[in-house]
């Protein structure tokens, strides 16, 4: 008989220590903190103040610089715009002796003859704020002014309507201003015109100066735009009214027919 020889097998006992998985490990964390973030974060707003700042300086220099072309731009404008063919308005700023200062918009201001400005009684038509209307006229001009003229302003006003009773022969008003050398100056519509003193009356007048403030009509008997001359005469008028009388008188004249006349000269 075989003897059948048990082996016994030691189990070891299982317990929850054996059967439970390993727990990991947790690791200390290396990660450090950043501490160079907050620096980051101030040098960008450092820098985006800067940008802005710098931004903000170059839209101020910006607005100055299109300030200054603007005001560069309208002075050259206004300084154009005082031309010797145009006629604009100014400011009277103050009279002096001999000038009236004008405020024309221009860097400089203008300066005109007193006596342009002047009625037929030597005293002035404007005083400081009063509207003018002037050109820039030719000639020498004060140091720093803008030399205008009122007058040739006046004259292109009035010349349509001058042109007009020259071209269809017609009277036109005048107001006496002045005596000067040769003859009168008159006013019409504001422009100055010569009355040649042999022009005045049909005979010759000694005493011109009292004639300062007459209204007289007058014909216009030459005209030169380009130059601005206008040369009148009331002489000229005066004749022709004679000789329409003469006509008419003649008309009626008759032999034996008695009427009144007025002695003009005697002679030998």
């Amino acid at each position: 008989m075989i003897a059948t020889e048990t082996i016994a097998t030691e189990t070891e006992p299982i317990t929850a220590e054996s059967t439970a998985p390993e727990a990991k490990t947790s690791e200390p964390s290396t990660h450090e903190p950043n501490v160079s973030e907050p620096q980051d974060n101030a040098a960008a707003a450092s820098v985006a103040g800067a940008e802005e700042t710098h931004s903000s300086t170059d839209e101020k220099a910006g607005a100055g610089e299109d300030f200054a072309s603007a005001l560069e731009n309208f002075t050259t404008e206004a300084e154009e715009a005082v031309s010797e063919d145009r006629v604009i308005k100014g400011t009277v700023l103050k009279l002096t002796a001999t000038h009236v200062v004008v405020d024309v918009g221009a860097k400089s201001e203008g300066m005109l003859p007193l006596s342009e400005i002047l009625d037929h009684e030597g005293k002035p038509r404007f005083k400081p704020g009063d509207e003018i209307d002037v050109m820039r006229d030719k000639g020498p001009a004060e140091e720093g002014y803008i030399n205008l003229s009122h007058q040739k302003a006046q004259r292109i006003h009035a010349w349509d309507e001058i042109q007009k009773a020259h071209d269809e022969k017609r009277p036109i008003q005048a107001i006496v201003i002045d005596r000067i050398k040769g003859g009168l100056t008159v006013d019409i519509l504001g422009a100055r015109a010569f009355l040649p003193g042999s022009q005045v009356d049909l005979r010759p007048i000694r005493n011109l100066d009292g004639m300062k403030g007459q209204s007289l009509e007058v014909a216009i008997i030459k005209l030169n735009k380009k130059r601005g001359n206008i040369v009148v005469s009331r002489k000229e008028l005066l004749e022709g009214e004679q000789t329409e009388k003469r006509s008419k008188t003649l008309e009626h004249l008759e032999e034996g027919s008695i009427l009144t006349g007025v002695v003009k000269n005697l002679t030998e």
